[in-house]
């Protein structure tokens, strides 16, 4: 162990390490990462061959004075823990070259961080930092200087001092202004000033002649100036989400930019000198308020993304678009066109296109020339018809064509063997053509609010399909080949004219999804037998995840062969969902069904007394309900009791109500840490009054009940009058 170099005990969950450590006299490279010190290990300053020290993401509150004599420490790394400041000791490690300090809280950095002068790399993101000390100049081998995500509001002029500095980053303080001396960084590689106040840039930024990636998004900026033009080597500049209105025309300087990003500012042109901009490969020009695009676009000869989208101004796109030879991505959804330049067919790399959100009616034939295209979207337009050219489209694997007023598909749409995705959803379709058999590797398909009357049989040839949406149409029946739909997992048919499904349904073997809502099923037969089998039923009106949903569906009847697969809650469901749509005969049945199958259950013959109750089956309705209070004496059902009252009421058995009744209110109370309280007793009656009214609303005539209920109500108010407070007993 003496002569060990490298010892590392990273993520082992330890809280201490022992003070032994500083024994290790040849140790170069100690790692305790992703620990749970709250401390630098005693003895650690013993170290003195010590390089690395590798400690962060732990719960470190302070660092000793220790460190001092570490006089070969190299790397230092403490990012992630708690540290609150720094000792001053930090500046006695002179052969310090890399210092990480990230993700702490330190609000102020020692006066003799300055005496780190080896130091080329100083990480300082996500701390409290609200300045840096005049002096940083000393720290002149500074190549790295990280100091994001902190609170700076003002930068000292002296940072223009570190000459060396070739990474900069301050995205995310509150900076409203730039040093004038910041066009003293002439070796400066990477500048990030994002997500700050600024408002304007200081001339001298055109001084820093090797910078190569420029961030300023996310700030009030509201011109670039003329100096930005000098920036030659510059590839990446990112202005987006700023206050900019227009573009100096010296931009088109800027000949080695690769990426341009101008996305959510306010520009109302663009110069035709970005024409010049040959080496281009990416322009966002998102969210603007555009109204033309300039003629010199498509001297972009190496542009391979174009983003246009959001300009809600824009009407046309200039025919020279069909000159970028090298696009393979262009959106220019969610602006006013009205067409597409003809030109557009000459994109032959193009793969994605988005022309969403447009007015667009008719699109030119050479639109289909674009072999290549792998995605088309053209939702929310005004197109009529597709051409039979669409199987032109060979690697077309997402097709989107919804809200659109589409009457018919072309039979030519079969060919495009690698379609996976087709979403038609919300057009005008009244028939599928049979060729859609032909879409073999078809995996999604909507056709969502359409006017379908009926589908072709050789949907059953879609075997890769996974997910159907058919809901909103006008389907009657559903062909029996659907059951070859193998690999189905969801199936929407909800909001039809159904009124039964083919039994081949059950073939599904992995459908995990059947919305049948908002049909008209009145007859659960043996053609859900095998879909019951392996779905549990449900009855939602917002239907997610897996289950067979009849939500609001007319069912009058539930064949005996279905019984089998519907558990014991499936039943319940169903018939609560029935008696909340009025059907009071089926739960009454239900319910008859679950005390024959587990007659030892009182809750499934309470149920009984409740539905027999709104069946007027009072004799059944009692029997049920004594049944219950015989199985579970001591429980407190207050639904029971009500229930089991107005059963007696309807048996013109008009003590015992009152007897059921009054033992009701007393269970009640004794329910509670109190007996029964007058404030209780008026609930009660509340809640009786309430339950002949739902009675009433059942079409059951309670006026023949009007003597029995004011004389059960009298008796209540008698039993209450003997005392003020509570009644004790009946």
């Amino acid at each position: 162990m003496q002569d060990l170099k490298v010892l590392q005990v990273g993520s082992n969950q330890l809280s201490s390490v022992p003070s032994e450590l500083g024994k290790l006299s040849k140790l170069e490279q100690l790692t305790l990462e992703n620990n749970k010190l709250t401390a630098l290990p005693k003895g650690i300053g013993d170290l003195q061959n010590l390089k690395s020290l590798f400690a962060g993401n732990n719960q470190i509150e302070e660092i000793s004075n220790d460190l001092a004599g570490m006089d070969s420490l190299r790397s230092l790394i403490l990012s992630n823990n708690s540290l609150q400041k720094l000792p001053p000791s930090i500046g006695k490690l002179k052969n310090l070259r890399l210092l990480g300090l990230e993700s702490n809280r330190i609000d102020a950095l020692p006066k003799n961080l300055k005496d780190l002068t080896k130091v080329n790399s100083l990480f300082l993101s996500d701390n409290q930092l609200t300045s840096l000390p005049k002096d940083i100049e000393k720290m002149s081998s500074l190549v790295y200087l990280g100091l994001e995500e902190n609170k700076q509001s003002e930068l000292p002029e002296e940072l223009g001092e570190l000459s060396l500095l070739e990474r900069l980053n301050l995205k995310t303080n509150y900076l409203e202004e730039m040093p004038a001396s910041l066009g003293k960084l002439t070796n400066l590689l990477e500048l990030n000033i994002s997500d700050n106040e600024l408002s304007s840039l200081p001339p001298s930024i055109g001084e820093l002649r090797r910078l190569q990636q420029l961030q300023l998004q996310d700030n009030n900026l509201d011109q670039l100036p003329e100096e930005v033009s000098t920036l030659s080597r510059l590839t990446y500049l990112n202005v987006r989400a700023n206050k900019l209105q227009s573009l100096p025309a010296s931009v088109g300087k800027l000949g080695n930019l690769l990426q341009l990003s101008l996305r959510d500012n306010s520009l109302r042109s663009i110069p035709e000198s970005i024409g010049n901009l040959q080496r281009l490969q990416i322009l966002d020009l998102q969210a603007n308020r555009l109204r033309e695009l300039p003629s010199s676009i498509g001297d972009l000869e190496n542009l391979q993304s174009f983003t246009v989208r959001d300009n809600s101004y824009l009407q046309s796109i200039p025919k020279e678009i069909g000159k970028l030879a090298n696009l393979q991505s262009l959106d220019a959804s969610s602006n006013s066109l009205h067409s597409v330049p003809a030109e557009i067919g000459n994109l032959n790399k193009l793969r994605t296109l988005n022309l969403s959100h447009n007015k667009l009616s008719v699109l030119p034939r050479q639109f289909w020339n674009m072999q290549d295209l792998q995605e088309i979207n053209l939702e929310d337009n005004r197109l009529t018809y597709l051409p039979d050219s669409i199987n032109r489209l060979p690697n077309l694997i997402s097709l989107s064509l919804r809200d659109n007023k589409l009457e018919e598909l072309p039979e030519s749409i079969g060919e495009l063997g690698k379609l996976r995705e087709l979403n038609l959803y919300d057009n005008r379709l009244r028939i599928l053509p049979a060729n859609i058999g032909a879409l073999s590797a078809l995996q999604e398909l909507n056709l969502y609010n359409n006017q379908l009357e009926s589908l072709p049989m050789e949907i059953g040839q879609l075997t890769n399909l996974q997910e159907i949406t058919l809901k909103s149409n006008k389907l009657k029946s559903i062909p029996a080949e659907i059951g070859q739909l193998n690999r189905l997992q969801d199936l929407d048919l909800s909001d039809n004219k159904l009124t039964s499904i083919p039994a081949e349904i059950g073939k599904i073997g992995g459908l995990q999804a059947l919305n049948l809502a908002d049909n008209n099923i009145s007859i659960m037969d043996e053609s859900m037998v095998s879909v019951l089998e392996y779905l549990p039923i449900r009855f939602q009106e917002n239907f997610y995840g897996s289950g067979l949903n009849l939500f609001n569906n007319p069912i009058e009847e539930i064949e005996p062969a279905c019984y089998e697969f519907l558990d014991e809650e499936e039943i319940l469901e169903l018939a609560d969902y029935q008696f909340g749509h009025g059907n009071y005969e089926m739960p009454f049945t239900l319910a008859d069904t679950l005390t024959k199958r587990d007659p030892s259950n009182p809750r499934y013959w309470a149920e009984m007394c409740k539905y027999g109750c709104f069946v007027e089956k009072a004799e059944e309705a009692i029997a049920a309900g004594e049944k219950a209070r015989e199985l579970s004496p001591d429980a407190t059902n207050l639904e029971l009791y009500e229930y089991l009252t107005l059963a007696y009421m309807l048996n013109d058995q008009v003590e015992e109500a009152e007897n059921i009744y009054l033992s009701s209110l007393t269970e009640y109370g004794a329910a509670g840490s109190a007996p029964i309280s007058r404030a209780q007793i008026e609930s009660g009656k509340t809640r009786f009054l309430q339950l002949l009214g739902k009675m009433e609303s059942a079409n059951i005539d309670v006026g023949r009940l009007e003597n029995a209920k004011n004389q059960l109500i009298s008796t209540v108010n008698n039993a209450m009058s003997t005392s003020d407070e509570v009644i004790q007993n009946k």
